[in-house]
């Protein structure tokens, strides 16, 4: 989870300096969705055999 949480606002940043947060949308839930996508992801990648 801490590894989504740092992906996501990694990716924050890089919205804002792309200039396309005013594009995205609702915060709450671009963001929430984002993390939890990132988590599955790197969740696994982790675990896959």
């Amino acid at each position: 989870m801490v590894t989504g949480v740092f992906l996501t606002v990694l990716a924050s940043q890089i919205f804002y300096w792309l200039k396309l947060d005013p594009y995205l949308g609702h915060p709450l839930l671009i963001y929430t969705s984002l993390w939890a996508l990132l988590t599955f992801a790197t969740w696994l990648l982790g675990f896959a055999e």
